[in-house]
């Protein structure tokens, strides 16, 4: 159902939601006058004024007429002129914002609007906001749903030697936790030595004290204590042997990679394509079909050679063009690319050679130009001096008392 300006009480209410679509009359855009042709639009934001007057911003996704199509989407998509929903016609405001003036319109669901003359690169758009908006939702409900607290966690305590119950306090994880918990092991197995020992030489000297006067303290009681300073030791020993044997096992990998040949350091598209000649352009043809295809119904078979498919030309003009400026380098280059691929997969050879051997000429050319000009900007800076061929020398005319040559 159209919803028209004369319905004053709906008109001035409507808000449309994000992500929504509104279908709009393009009968007041100046290049479309005397005719009625209808485009659509995905709203990313609106803006009301004080006159009660909606602007609503979005993307240009399609247009019934392929002329206004260029031309909506070169003012909406490229300088973001908002829709402006008037009262009457015609309508002054929103001239600073270049605004397209809307008195009929109607509005839908992003799921739910199927236009006939939608083309595949707006139902690209629908579906990369419709990702973007459950990403966000996703965000948001994980946002409301944190994890529980850190008093929920429970860790493993290990004794109660010096230094072992703060393990289970710590909130460490991998090695350093690992280490705490040999290290804890290694005390605990000392402690149970010292105290067998402990307990032997309690036995020893209740069994003196019932038969003859406490002696002084022997040679066996120190080495006694010297044996459990030993036992001591080899148990820290072999705690630290496992530290040093876990440290170079974690150690080994990264010793591997630099280890490894110059091959590794390639780029992965160049790794790729010294492994298997051409598949970099398998991919890129991959590419260009899954995203022209994605929004078809039934799904196509893959083509297994590069020289079928869809044309990487057709491709950048639909997906890549209409988003960049037409006078960048950058985009003359990528047009370039794209018309030898496809004259390299359709076997024209000379056709191939003549685009390269073109640009191969004109490439010096480029370069004495931008070297030309950088002079002149430095010289228009000050930064270099204004100075003729001749170092700035007068010239000595061949004429009478000249020999042609410069004044030394």
């Amino acid at each position: 159902e159209w919803l028209k300006n004369e319905d004053a009480d709906r008109w001035s209410g409507f808000c449309p939601r994000i992500v929504d679509v509104v279908e709009y009359d393009t009968a007041l855009v100046e290049e479309a006058v005397g005719t009625s042709t209808q485009a659509a639009l995905l709203v990313t934001s609106t803006e009301k004024e004080d006159d009660q007057t909606l602007y609503i911003y979005g993307r240009h996704v399609g247009c019934s007429s392929g002329k206004m199509d260029k031309v909506l989407s070169n003012r909406i998509n490229r300088r973001g002129s908002p829709l402006h929903l008037c009262w009457g016609g015609p309508c002054m405001s929103g001239e600073e914002r270049q605004a397209i003036h809307v008195v009929a319109m109607r509005w839908f669901e992003r799921t739910a609007f199927h236009a006939a003359y939608m083309k595949a690169w707006g139902r690209m758009v629908l579906k990369e906001f419709g990702e973007l908006d459950k990403e966000a939702k996703d965000q948001v409900e994980e946002e409301r749903s944190p994890v529980g607290a850190e008093s929920d966690l429970q860790w493993p305590r290990v004794g109660q030697p010096p230094k072992i119950t703060e393990i289970g306090c710590e909130r460490s994880f991998g090695p350093s936790l690992k280490a705490k918990l040999i290290e804890g092991k290694a005390e605990a197995k000392a402690v149970e030595v010292m105290r067998a020992s402990d307990e032997t030489e309690d036995a020893e000297e209740e069994e003196e004290n019932s038969e003859e006067p406490e002696p002084r303290l022997g040679v066996g009681d120190k080495l006694k204590g010297k044996a459990t300073q030993l036992a001591l030791g080899d148990v820290k020993g072999e705690a630290e042997d496992k530290e040093k044997t876990e440290d170079r096992k974690r150690s080994s990998p990264h010793r591997k990679e630099s280890e490894s040949s110059s091959t590794e350091l390639l780029a992965p598209l160049q790794k790729r394509s010294s492994k298997k000649p051409g598949a970099v352009l398998k991919m890129l043809v991959d590419h260009a079909k899954t995203t022209l295809d994605q929004s078809s119904v039934v799904e196509t078979e893959k083509d297994q050679q590069v020289t079928g498919g869809i044309k990487i030309s057709t491709y950048f003009n639909l997906l890549v063009r209409p988003y960049h400026s037409p006078a960048s380098r950058v985009m003359k280059e990528m047009n370039h690319v794209a018309v030898c691929l496809d004259e390299l997969r359709s076997g024209q050879l000379g056709r191939l050679g003549d685009s390269l051997s073109s640009r191969r000429k004109g490439a010096p050319t480029s370069l004495l130009e931008a070297k030309r000009h950088g002079r002149l900007v430095q010289k228009s800076q000050g930064k270099e001096p204004w100075r003729p061929k001749g170092e700035g020398d007068p010239w000595r005319s061949s004429g009478k008392g000249g020999d042609g040559s410069y004044l030394k």
